[in-house]
């Protein structure tokens, strides 16, 4: 029942700390360029606008809004004291009675108040009295004005769950460690905080107040706060300079998104720094307030308007300004303290005030600048003492300085430093006060106690960056300046001598050793010129500074001046110096500082040491040492291995000196009997060893010496003896001799010391010695550069395997000294891997385990070599790799993934060097993951679950941690990122990729190429770069059949697990989680605009009847065109012009066409570095990639169908129509890409829409892209009209031509709709309608257009009269404009005859008025397909009306063709016939009366315009199902199919050849796909070789054109005047480019292939090798520009075992049309899935498929004459004679065209055109 109470006096603890005195109130500020800087309230500095800067009202307005801390704030804070009687320390019972009443025990709680000035608690565990169950509803909790040191018990564990707000302020609070998930309000300001709160587990705080603390460091910390709205660091110790506020604002742009009132006035760096402010209003968009000033609209863009420079660029001038703060505030201080200046500076003052520190650390910045006072005080004293030249002035100070220290009491001054190192390590806010505190005490020479500050300075260096660069700035402003006033004049006085001792002890550290040399560089010129005017006797310390000094190479540049060297080869020269031990020590200095000089200075100074021949001298003297039998004495030693230093220096540097070296003084003797003592200086052994490696890696040396050297040094075996055992132990010795006395020596001399293990040694000499053996070791362990065998080599391999050097050498990777392990896996990886065997595979595997600080030294670079050497064994076919892969590779797996994973979420931003080493590791990882991806039986150890479970992790880490340029980790190209489910986990849930990031796009990039079906076995180690990817992403989709080729390169386990990965993305609705993802709030509100006025169009629709206009169309017959099919084109042209009116002038603004702004191409990766926003237009991309692949690649017609239901539906497309819309159009060819994917959607619809169920389209989805499609119709045809000028890129030739394919693919799915009653088909009114309705008058413009550019390209375009390369060029470049356009304008026409006026008034006017080229040939084509498609639709309506098959059956294509005929068995014109379960062959009407008069051919206007339709006659009837093969042959018009019939059965097939171009894969893909319903039993779609090989063996050289054509007549005039009839049977017309040769064709000598004479990997795109054409050169894995090599995984036994490659692997390069003739081809010898072999009986031997002509025409030819008629004809004489062709269209004729243009092209012939 005792009650605790203590008394509080005034200036209790819990009072707010005092200002701290070097604060920035009251300073004045200087206006920046775009704001100015006014004081608020005379104290912290806020922008406000120039021309409110000098108003009276600005201080008033701006101090508006200020906290309640503001109250107490100002020049001179007062200290508020809580004067009472009684204060409670410890919660009671009774308290919590009289806070909450009697019933506190059960009423549930809601706030609690704790603050002063009742209570003055110092801990909180009364809380524990409080019912945990009672505390859901306590909300508020107010611990201000306290004594607690600790809040932690504010938890969720302890009932605190529901807690928004928590005050504790004024308290002694140094550390906060809160879990508090609910935390809205936190404040903890004037408490003794030197770190920030962990703001990971108060993931939604939205208020954080922390001013006035002791804050400093980084701002990492509050990258957690993602919901931090207010941010109070005002009055804290933050001292960054612009770099480290560069990287806070960094740090809270990341995290603190909604950051919206930040300040951090009244920090150290603002009075340093007053323009901050620009910096952070530019940085941080989201703010609202800066340092309690309103960032205004004006405000913001004069800011964000203001071009400003790097932060890192101001940090010289920043450190400028603080040193001049800093001695101004040291002379304020000294004119406010007269006794500071005479001489009161002591040691005791200095000690209280440390102490007083401990005491009470509220008062931590007013003791750290007092303690900085006296140190200040003490060195100014000195200084002047010094230029006084007063020795007597510099005692006295000394003593007073030592007063109150009795000679007794001496260890109070390491006590003293230990002092200052400990509150330096606690409060890092005055820890650079406190390092400069050391670097002024070292004035002190007097009980070493200078000396002493030295190495604490030393030992800080080793620290952390800060605390090295911190300390590197000290020394070059304070100890740097004493010694240039100290040792002015005298460098030889004790103080000297003692402070240079000091520095010399830093510089020996290798660590620091760069970093102090840096900061004294300035000292090298004062002690070259001590050194040159003095004699080397006397200035033995200097001489010993600058011999450590010049180790870099600045300073020994700055130092290799000619008198130095003089000085240094005389000293070399006097046997004075070099036979005097007692100069030993100087002797070795002058070595020392000659090997830098000769190293790192000019050339002429390497001539002037030649020129004295110094070597020669120092190689004298080492042998003298040598024979003497001295070279155990560790001096002497070490002086030995001074001389073979500057040796090899000097041989390094001189060819000469080095055959001089070894020819005449024999050194590689002398080496070899060095390395063969016994025992042996381990100084003496580096220096040894380093020189032999120098000697040795010439090749010129190395073949004259090295087997002499291996003999005597017995294949180097001798030399693993030093690595353990007795010759260890000797060696540990030696290493103790060196700086040990008499006694220590005797000692060791002694059996009683041990050498330590090796996990223990950290002997610098040791470490020394052992990495010159490995050295030498690894210098006969890597392969010769020359690549022949050497038998040396192969000597020393055998007799290291024998002695196990590798287990040695791996032994080496426990010892703590990173430059060990580096030089023993350079060895280690340069060594056979048959020298490994298991007990090493798990050295390396154990060590990467035992590896647990990975950021510590070089533990990355070691790492990576190890993983690398794991690659090696994971990748090597021998035995050692087999038994990797066996025993180790899986655990080598989860030990490499789990340091990928522990390097990943390690923070390096900041510091260049660490992230690069972190990169360089991360992707050595990933390397090895992929290796290991090659390799079926290890695939499934990267599946398991904490496997998975990490990786969405790593990538969020790479998002958060790297910088925008790192290089890509890529771990998602691994087998790991094969798992899409994975890769789905990335995009959803708390670790979601940011979609504006880089990660993000790889990650559906990633997706794409998994769904695709490409495989990862290819050769390349390196993951492929962002830039990879994006270059990827700029090219256009291949087609189908490209894309199913890379399907034979994945292996069976690839295959199968691509059929699981795309079924888990449909379940996991993928496609609606990216779509979530990429939608933003502006796509939202595109995509219900557009909803609405589909859905106003469809309204429009509906009040149309059924039945309405249908008898009108019915009756109807297109007269018009019928009558047109009859003339040449030019009449059609005068008819249609007398027909429709006169059109009146274009708008006045296409006078000037201009290009629109939406074709602007932003190709960029990066919008934003510095956020690191990358351009949206590549994960756009990948997502259409991802729609595209699921659509025409997928596995299975299940995820096929499940795809094209989901996007055919009106919100998902209007959602992906409003997200293209955003970007532009040309960037990546993204509307071309979306078009691609749209029309392969609705094809899907079109031809397997009844046999899948599909339900119809609507009208809606229809019209949002016929909408889409007008909208860059408008701007397209701007780019038409400025053709004159400029051709089309190929980028918009691609997205016209995507344009058209799916506007003719739209018009085809018109049809389908269902206005109505579904039962009933749509009225030829409705679909006519429907059409008016989706087709607008700019579309139809802009198709004929794009046709009539196609035929001016043709003819020359503007340059008509030459042929150029260019035109060749742009020929070959051609992407089918003209082919799709016209296909959209038939289709037009066929269901809508009313536009018929306007397509021919169009090509009218471009003959007319615009003097455009219009071929006859070409209109006349037009109109037959118009005519045929009509004629189509007859015979479709005559099948449906008597066919027995349900609707089902739906028609898909209907060509001509030739085939044999029934009936004839001759080669004729025939009708196919494709349905979606039935081929047909169909002949037309045989009495002649639907022939045209001239040509004979069958016309099928003509059968229109009989009064009974004659039905075509069915000459053939197979099922789909028949087909049992699909043979592409040779060019793109023949198709071979083979029907399924008894095996013993002669073959059954069916060869075709189309008259059309480009039709032929097309129509065997859908035979492909209706041959089964089950994708694993379809008909096989292969390549036949015979007609192949027919073709090769008659032309050898590079065919240019082969087409399926006739003979034409030889003279135009046969043709009009009704001589034109030509052979009814077709040739094969062949070009290459020496000559033409024809062919008849013999269909019946035509088949089956057997086993081993079918490839696939064939594309006939008949482009000559020298032309550039953009097109896709075979099957890649992924296409760059350069066609890689892949990895092919076999797919059965007999592969791998005929291969020997990696297990399940065979290595192809792909070959194009034009590397056939040169490379060879892989032809499969076994079974593929899904290509079933023949198993019929093959002929012995058949008659050829092509007859060849006995005549051939030789090229170039003579003249060329295209005809201007109305068929498609070609002449040409050659050599010869004349030949003559008449084509099946006008693009065959075309492609011709553009083969002998590049002939005659070639030739250099000087071909014209000529108009006849």
């Amino acid at each position: 029942g005792w009650r605790t109470y203590k008394h509080v006096g005034p200036l209790a603890a819990g009072s707010p700390p005092a200002p701290p005195l070097d604060s920035v109130h009251g300073e004045s500020r200087q206006a920046c360029s775009v704001v100015a800087m006014a004081p608020v309230g005379g104290g912290a500095a806020s922008p406000v606008s120039p021309a409110s800067a000098g108003s009276p009202g600005a201080d008033q307005a701006l101090a508006v809004g200020q906290k309640e801390d503001d109250e107490e704030k100002g020049v001179h804070l007062r200290r508020v004291e809580f004067e009472r009687e009684v204060c409670i320390a410890d919660l009671e019972e009774q308290d919590f009675e009289k806070l909450l009443g009697s019933a506190w025990r059960t009423v549930r709680v809601k706030r609690l108040d704790f603050s002063g000035p009742k209570f003055a608690l110092e801990q909180l565990s009364g809380l524990d009295k409080l019912d945990k169950s009672r505390l859901t509803r306590l909300s508020h909790i107010d611990l201000s004005n306290n004594r607690l040191n600790s809040i932690d018990y504010v938890s969720n564990a302890n009932g605190f769950e529901g807690l928004t707000v928590l005050l504790a302020r004024r308290n002694t609070l140094s550390i906060v460690n809160l879990q508090l998930t609910r935390l809205l309000e936190l404040n903890l300001s004037y408490n003794v905080m030197t770190h920030p709160p962990d703001l990971t587990f108060m993931p939604v705080l939205e208020i954080l107040v922390l001013s006035n603390n002791q804050l400093s460091g980084s701002f990492q910390t509050f990258k957690m706060g993602r919901r931090l709205k207010y941010l109070d660091l005002s009055y804290n110790q933050y001292a960054c300079n612009p770099s480290e506020l560069a990287h806070a604002l960094e740090y809270l742009s990341q995290g603190a998104k909604a950051l919206a009132n930040l300040r951090i006035y009244a920090n150290p760096f603002v009075a340093c720094f007053p323009e901050y402010q620009v910096f952070v209003v530019k940085r941080l968009t989201s703010l609202a307030k800066i340092d309690d000033l309103k960032v205004s609209r004006t405000l913001r863009a004069s800011v964000m308007a203001t071009q400003l420079h790097a932060l890192e660029i101001y940090d010289d001038q920043y450190r400028k300004r603080f040193t001049a703060r800093r001695v101004a505030q040291d002379e304020k201080t000294q004119a406010n303290n007269p006794g500071a200046s005479q001489g009161d500076a002591r040691l005791t003052l200095i000690i209280e005030e440390l102490e007083n520190i401990l005491d009470d650390p509220t008062s931590l910045q007013r003791h750290v600048l007092t303690i900085r006072s006296q140190a200040l005080c003490l060195t100014q004293q000195m200084r002047k003492a010094a230029h006084r030249k007063s020795a007597k002035e510099r005692e006295t100070t000394e003593e007073v300085f030592w007063q109150g220290v009795s000679p007794a009491d001496i260890t109070t001054t390491a006590r003293t430093i230990e002092l200052i190192i400990g509150i330096m390590e606690r409060h890092e806010a005055v820890r650079y006060t406190l390092i400069e505190t050391l670097g002024h005490l070292t004035a002190v020479s007097r009980h070493e106690f200078g000396a002493r500050c030295m190495q604490a300075i030393g030992k800080i260096m080793l620290g952390d960056d800060l605390s090295k660069n911190q300390a590197a700035d000290m020394l070059s402003e304070v100890v740097m300046a004493n010694l240039r006033d100290f040792c002015m004049h005298d460098l030889n006085t004790t103080y000297s001598r003692a402070l240079m001792g000091g520095i010399i002890g830093m510089l020996r550290n290798p660590n620091i050793k760069e970093k102090v040399s840096d900061a004294l560089a300035d000292l090298v010129p004062i002690l070259v010129k001590h050194v040159e005017e003095c004699s080397m006797v006397d200035v033995p310390h200097c001489v010993k500074l600058l011999a450590n000094l010049t180790e870099t190479e600045v300073n020994a540049k700055e130092a290799a001046t000619d008198e130095l060297c003089k000085r240094c080869i005389a000293a070399i020269d006097n046997k004075s110096i070099s036979e005097a031990q007692a100069l030993r020590e100087l002797y070795t200095d002058v070595l020392n500082l000659s090997e830098n000089i000769v190293g790192h200075g000019p050339e002429h100074v390497v001539e002037l040491f030649c020129s004295f021949s110094t070597h020669v001298q120092v190689i004298s003297c080492g042998k003298a040492i040598f024979e003497n039998k001295r070279s155990h004495d560790p001096v002497e030693a070490e002086t030995l291995a001074n001389i073979l230093n500057f040796v090899t220096a000097m041989m390094e540097k001189r060819e000469s000196v080095k055959r001089d070296c070894c020819e005449s003084f024999h050194i590689t003797d002398l080496l070899c009997k060095i390395l063969m003592q016994h025992n042996i200086d381990p100084l003496l052994l580096r220096s040894a060893c380093k020189c032999m490696t120098m000697i040795l890696e010439d090749e010129g040396m190395y073949d004259r010496y090295a087997p002499k050297v291996i003999d005597e040094l017995q294949y180097l075996v001798p030399l693993l003896k030093f690595l353990d055992g007795q010759k260890y132990r000797e060696l540990y010795k030696a290493a103790l001799r060196h700086g040990a006395d008499a006694q220590q020596r005797k000692d060791i001399d002694s059996d009683n010391i041990e050498a330590p293990p090796l996990t223990h040694l950290s002997n610098e000499k040791m470490c020394g010695a052992f990495l010159g053996v490995i050295g030498l070791l690894a210098l006969f362990a890597k392969a010769p550069k020359s690549g022949k065998p050497d038998e040396c080599r192969e000597q020393v391999h055998r007799e290291m395997d024998k002695a196990e050097s590798e287990s040695k050498l791996l032994s080496l990777l426990f010892m703590p000294n990173d430059e060990i392990k580096l030089h023993v896996m350079h060895c280690i990886i340069g060594m056979p891997l048959k020298q490994i065997d298991t007990k090493e595979m798990g050295i390396i595997i154990k060590t990467i385990s035992n590896t647990r600080n990975i950021g510590e030294g070089k533990a990355e670079e070691v790492l990576a070599l190890l993983i690398r050497m794991l690659g090696r064994l994971v990748q090597d076919q021998e035995e050692t790799g087999r038994e990797f892969r066996q025993s180790y590779a899986h655990i080598a797996i989860s030990e490499v993934y789990h340091t990928l994973f522990r390097n990943a979420r390690r923070d390096t931003h900041g510091s260049h060097d660490e992230e690069s080493q972190k990169l360089s590791l991360s992707c050595e990882a990933v390397c090895y993951l992929r290796f290991c991806s090659r390799v079926p039986s290890l695939r499934s150890q990267m599946r398991k679950a904490e496997i998975l479970g990490t990786f969405p992790e790593i990538l969020k880490l790479e998002e958060e941690l790297h910088s925008a340029h790192s290089q890509d980790v890529a771990i998602e190209q691994t087998w790991i990122g094969r798992s899409l489910e994975n890769l789905m986990l990335c995009l959803k849930g708390p670790r979601a990729l940011d979609p504006s990031q880089k990660v993000f796009m790889r990650v559906l990039s990633r997706m794409a190429y998994v769904l695709e079906g490409r495989s990862d076995g290819h050769n390349r180690a390196v993951p492929f770069s962002l830039e990879e990817i994006a270059v990827d992403e700029h090219l256009m989709w291949p087609d189908r059949t490209t894309m199913a080729r890379q399907h034979r390169f994945l292996d069976d386990e690839e295959r199968s697990d691509r059929v699981l990965q795309t079924k888990r993305f449909m379940e996991l609705d993928g496609i609606t989680v990216i779509l979530d993802v990429l939608s933003n709030l502006q796509v939202k509100e595109n995509a219900a605009r557009m909803l609405k006025d589909s859905e106003k169009a469809s309204d429009e629709l509906a009040g149309i009847s059924h039945e309405e206009r249908l008898e009108q169309l019915e009756g109807k017959v297109a007269d018009h065109l019928v009558v047109m099919a009859k003339s040449a084109g030019p009449e059609a042209l005068e008819r249609a012009n007398f027909t429709y009116e006169e059109v009146g002038e274009d708008h006045p603004g296409a006078l000037f066409p201009t290009r629109s702004s939406c074709f602007d191409t932003k190709d960029d990766i990066f919008l934003d570095e510095e956020k690191k926003i990358v351009n949206r237009v590549y994960a756009v991309s990948s997502f259409l990639r991802i729609l595209h692949a699921l659509i025409v690649v997928a596995p299975s017609d299940d995820v096929s169908l499940q795809a094209v239901k989901q996007l055919r539906t009106t919100p998902v497309l209007l959602r992906l129509v409003a997200i293209i819309h955003l970007l532009p159009c040309l960037s990546c060819g993204i509307s071309a890409k979306f078009l691609r994917m749209v029309h392969r959607m609705w094809l899907e619809v079109v031809q397997f829409g009844h046999a899948l169920q599909l339900p119809p389209p609507t009208f809606e989805s229809m019209k949002v892209m016929a909408n889409y499609i007008k909208d860059h119709a408008e701007p397209m045809t701007s780019l038409t009209d400025m053709t004159n000028e400029r051709r089309l890129t190929t980028p918009e030739q691609t997205l016209g031509l995507e344009m058209a394919r799916c506007m003719s693919t739209l018009l085809l799915a018109v049809p389908l709709l269902t206005p109505g009653d579904e039962s009933k088909p749509a009225s030829a009114a409705f679909i006519s309608k429907c059409v008016e309705s989706l087709v607008d008058p700019v579309c139809i413009n802009l198709f004929v257009a794009f046709i009539l550019y196609e035929i001016q390209m043709d003819m020359g375009g503007g340059s008509r009269d030459m042929i150029s390369r260019e035109f060749v060029e742009q020929s070959y470049r051609k992407k089918g404009l003209k082919e799709q356009s016209s296909l959209f304008l038939v289709r037009l026409l066929m269901f809508c005859d009313e536009f018929r006026y306007e397509v021919l008034e169009q090509f009218n006017r471009a003959d007319v008025f615009l003097s455009q080229t219009v071929r006859p040939c070409y209109m006349m084509e037009l109109l037959y397909s118009v005519s045929f498609g009509k004629y189509m639709a007859k015979v479709e309506q005559n099948f449906l009306k008597h066919s027995r098959h349900a609707p089902v059956d739906h028609m898909a294509y209907f060509e001509l063709v030739y085939a044999l005929q029934p009936r004839s068995n001759t080669l004729g014109m025939m009708m196919l016939r494709v349905t979606t379960t039935k081929i047909y062959l169909l002949t037309p009407s045989q009495d002649g009366s639907a022939n045209d008069e001239q040509s004979g051919q069958w016309d099928p206007s003509r059968e229109l315009e009989k009064d009974n339709f004659t039905k075509p006659t069915i000459e053939m009837e197979r099922a789909a199902s028949d087909i049992a093969r699909i043979y592409r042959c040779y060019g793109s018009q023949l198709l071979a199919i083979e029907w399924r019939s008894p095996v013993d059965a002669a073959a059954d097939v069916t060869v075709l050849a189309f008259q059309r171009m480009g039709i032929r894969d097309d129509v065997a893909h859908f035979l492909h796909r209706s041959s089964s319903e089950s994708h694993d039993k379809r008909a096989a779609m292969l390549s036949d070789p015979k007609i192949r090989a027919e073709v090769s063996e008659k032309a050898p050289s590079d065919v240019l054109a082969a087409t399926i054509a006739m003979a034409a007549p030889q003279n135009a005039v046969a043709t009009v005047f009704g001589g034109g009839k030509v052979a009814s049977f077709p040739r094969m017309y062949l070009m290459t480019d020496k000559e033409v040769i024809v062919s008849d064709l013999n269909f019946k000598a035509w088949t089956v292939p057997d086993n081993a004479g079918t490839y696939f990997d064939d594309i006939d795109s008949f482009v000559p090798a020298d032309v550039n054409v953009d097109h896709y050169p075979g099957v890649q894995e992924i296409q760059h520009g350069v066609a890689h090599t892949l990895a092919f995984h076999g797919t059965a036994a007999a592969l791998t075992a005929a291969q020997g490659a990696l297990p399940g692997t065979q290595a192809v390069v792909l070959a194009t049309e034009r590397d056939k003739q040169k490379a060879s081809r892989w032809k499969p010898s076994c079974s593929l899935p899904g290509f079933p072999q023949s198993k019929r009986p093959q002929k012995e031997q058949s008659d050829p498929v092509l007859q060849w002509s006995s005549t051939a025409y030789s090229l170039p030819p003579t003249e060329v004459e295209f005809d201007v008629g109305s068929q498609p004809d070609l002449r040409l004489k050659a050599g010869g004679g004349s030949l003559a062709i008449r084509f099946c269209d006008d693009s065959a004729r075309e492609h011709w065209r553009r083969a002998l243009a590049y002939v005659c092209c070639k030739g250099d012939s000087g071909f014209t055109r000529e108009e006849k």
